[in-house]
């Protein structure tokens, strides 16, 4: 699955030797990784159109063999591959390890010249390649010519004596394709007797000495070809290591690029190793199975946790369940990208044993329970605390009291060896032993009892109950039967045990729903919370924004009255003024005192007025009075406070319908406050894409025509889910575009929205 994408001889050898790594390889493999995946989401697919491996042909060239075109050339492929490779990533933010192991390569463009100056496309070589092979090469189209001049007036001399019209060429000499009736009549050398003998090839006398002559010059033209690629060979030879390193990271990147092209065909996410032996993966599917179909699973081991127990229905998808945790494991140690959600936390496991199926063998006289106790026994003589142990319905296969017993003795055999297991089981008796002991976890697969169907969900911390009667009456077992074995386990003393489970499961079930709508709530509450701080502090933005404004008018209105009573006063201290100029000029200087003066009215207001701030210009509603305090409301919802004296009468401003345009920074109206951005960093892709389509609901009312939304970088999830969602919603989406420069670059998205 993964070496289908590969592109390259070495990269699909890679994928096809894929094995587990060690620790150490795989955080480093992880983090190429990272960064492969981040280069692909956010310029494509790497400039790797084909490679092949250079290795053998390179051995050659530094023993001083002579290599062909089509091998030069292969060559040069990939040296010109290695430049557009280190230019693709140039460009990359977040690829410093990969575009330091390309940076470390030596340049061989040198190479790739000097082969490309000999060597043309079609693969043949150039005459300028040596001085001595264009000269052979204009003798021998001098030569050819005269042989053509030649032929024809052989062939008109002769053409009474010819079985065709054409010569042709025989043993490399042109000859004359001559009646054997007449073949004594045509001086030459035969060269060769048609298949029915009918026709005798002569090469003519006067033929002879030209062909000859072209003969030598081809095989010195030959053996100059020769030449030149034996000292382009030796060049090669002395840049094999580094031809050879070029070679193998190609087809390393594209390995890379073939684990990321097969992430994305299973919807998968990159995930990290974990420190404290906790395991936790989201959403997780098994690889072969259809992702549209398939039902997915949280799998989750907390630190202190060693053993899970898996209960449930038959066919309720407690096997899958193993069969996944155990392949997920496995493909995150080979540095894969796994079928899940992202937020991925795997322990390394040293070694992963599992007993899975039925082991019965005719051949090795073994029975099923034979099967599994032995498999069972190589596991437990060589576990150690690093590793994982997968069991599928242990202790089965034998009597239930003997089954459960040594089910429950295997399960404390692994807690004494430190392992991580998970282990599926009916047995009573071992999900109440797990309720006794901190270490160990119950879990099930939970079935639906109205429709008698397995749901292939795990829940974890619930028991369950095998149901096996309920499975076998959807079956079409009579009711007789049901019925009978309904009252011989009413019977057993190992009801108690599970009622206990039921009824305990029963409790588990309300309590997490209840848990579940606490949650919900909350996250309402503080969604809320989060609207309400962001709408305050765009109100205290836009009130210091008109403070300033307000200031800053007035400065400029005082000092202009400053600079006319400066030029008034000049004006008075002049000897020459006269009176009535005198008198002029003091009613001026009045008239600016007062207006100078700060404004007071004494307006009777009262609650839901409308009144006006004068040195503001600024209407609104009294909202409340306290004393000589006013408390207004403005149409856009901003809070303002002055006292009676400062505020006239005024009437209700106009409806204006404000069309936001995408230069706005913010918009307050009378609804819930809309930003004209969307912050999901955090958010897994299911919660994010609901917050996405409610936001740009919110913005299409508000008429926004520009937002922006931050997914951030991270694994490239929550960007492409974005892309696809708007992608799939032309008909309000006029475009959209990664952000610029001071807009979050790849780590946010801008959104143009149409008209509504």
């Amino acid at each position: 699955m993964v070496a289908k994408n590969a592109r390259t001889e070495i990269g699909r050898s890679l994928c096809l030797g894929l094995l587990p790594l060690e620790k150490d390889e795989l955080s480093k493999e992880m983090v190429y990784l990272a960064e492969a995946n981040a280069a692909y989401f956010l310029s494509g697919r790497f400039p790797i159109d084909c490679s092949s491996c250079l290795e053998p042909v390179l051995r050659r060239a530094e023993k001083g063999a002579a290599l062909s075109e089509e091998e030069l050339e292969r060559i040069c492929h990939d040296i010109q591959l290695i430049a557009d490779l280190k230019r693709y990533f140039s460009k990359m933010p977040e690829t410093i390890g990969l575009q330091t192991k390309l940076n470390a390569l030596q340049d061989c463009s040198f190479l790739e010249e000097e082969i490309h100056r000999v060597i043309a496309p079609d693969l043949s070589i150039f005459d300028n390649a040596s001085p001595k092979l264009k000269q052979i090469r204009v003798t021998l189209a001098r030569l050819e010519k005269q042989i053509d001049a030649t032929l024809l007036d052989v062939l008109q001399q002769n053409k009474e004596f010819l079985s065709g019209d054409k010569a042709t060429l025989r043993n490399g000499h042109y000859v004359l394709p001559v009646s054997n009736a007449h073949k004594n009549k045509v001086r030459g050398i035969v060269q060769d007797v048609s298949g029915s003998g009918g026709t005798t090839f002569i090469e003519p006398e006067r033929l002879v000495q030209l062909n000859n002559q072209i003969t030598v010059l081809r095989t010195e033209e030959r053996e100059e070809i020769h030449r030149i690629l034996l000292e382009l060979s030796h060049k090669v030879g002395g840049s094999s290591d580094s031809l050879n390193a070029g070679n193998k990271l190609i087809g390393y990147l594209d390995f890379l690029q073939a684990k990321t092209l097969f992430g994305e065909e299973i919807h998968g996410h990159i995930g990290t190793i974990s420190e404290d032996q906790s395991l936790f993966i989201p959403s997780a599917r098994h690889p072969l199975l259809d992702p549209e179909r398939c039902v997915s699973n949280d799998f989750r081991i907390l630190p202190g946790q060693r053993v899970i127990i898996i209960s449930g229905p038959n066919a309720g998808g407690k096997t899958v369940a193993l069969k996944t945790v155990g392949l997920l494991v496995l493909m995150f140690k080979a540095a894969l990208p796994l079928p899940c959600l992202g937020g991925a936390i795997i322990p390394y496991y040293r070694e992963v044993f599992l007993d899975i199926g039925d082991s019965q063998s005719i051949q090795d006289n073994l029975s099923t329970f034979s099967g599994h106790m032995a498999n069972i026994a190589s596991i437990l003589r060589i576990v150690g605390g690093k590793d994982l142990v997968l069991l599928d319905e242990v202790g089965t296969g034998t009597s239930p009291r003997e089954g459960e017993a040594l089910a429950k003795a295997i399960v404390k055999y692994l807690l004494s060896k430190h392992c991580t297991a998970m282990v599926s089981s009916h047995f009573e008796a071992l999900k109440a032993f797990a309720f006794e002991h901190d270490d160990i976890e119950n879990s099930s697969m939970l079935f639906d009892e109205e429709a008698l169907l397995p749901t292939y969900k795990i829940k974890m911390g619930l028991p369950g109950e095998s149901y096996g009667l309920k499975v076998a009456k959807r079956f079409g077992l009579p009711d007789s039967v049901i019925r009978d074995a309904e009252e011989d386990i009413s019977k057993s003393t190992d009801l108690n045990v599970s009622d206990a489970i039921k009824r305990l499961g029963q409790i588990i079930r309300e309590s997490e729903e209840l848990k579940a709508r606490l949650q919900k709530k909350e996250a309402q509450i503080e969604m809320q919370e989060r609207n309400l701080s962001i709408r305050e502090n765009n109100l205290n933005l836009r009130e210091e924004k008109l403070l300033a404004a307000v200031k800053a008018e007035k400065e400029a209105l005082l000092q202009k009255a400053r600079d006319q009573i400066d030029a008034i006063m000049a004006e008075l201290a002049s000897p020459e003024v006269k009176l009535h100029q005198a008198i002029a000029a003091k009613k001026r200087l009045e008239s600016l005192e007062e207006k100078e003066r700060e404004e007071s009215f004494d307006t009777e207001v009262k609650v839901g007025d409308y009144v006006r701030i004068p040195s503001l210009d600024l209407v609104g509603r009294v909202a409340r009075i306290q004393g000589k305090k006013v408390f207004l409301t403005t149409r856009d919802g901003m809070s303002w406070e002055t006292t009676k004296d400062k505020v006239v009468s005024s009437r209700a401003p106009e409806e204006k319908k404000v069309k936001m345009k995408g230069s706005v920074l913010d918009s307050v109206g009378s609804g819930p406050s809309v930003g004209l951005e969307l912050n999901i960093i955090g958010l897994h892709v299911d919660e994010a894409l609901p917050e996405i389509d409610r936001y740009l609901d919110q913005c299409r009312r508000k008429g926004f025509e520009r937002v922006r939304i931050i997914h951030g970088y991270g694994s490239g999830a929550l960007r492409k889910a974005t892309h696809e969602y708007l992608k799939s919603h032309a008909s309000f989406v006029k475009k959209y575009e990664l952000g610029g420069e001071f807009e979050g670059g790849s780590g946010a998205t801008v959104v143009y929205l149409k008209s509504c």
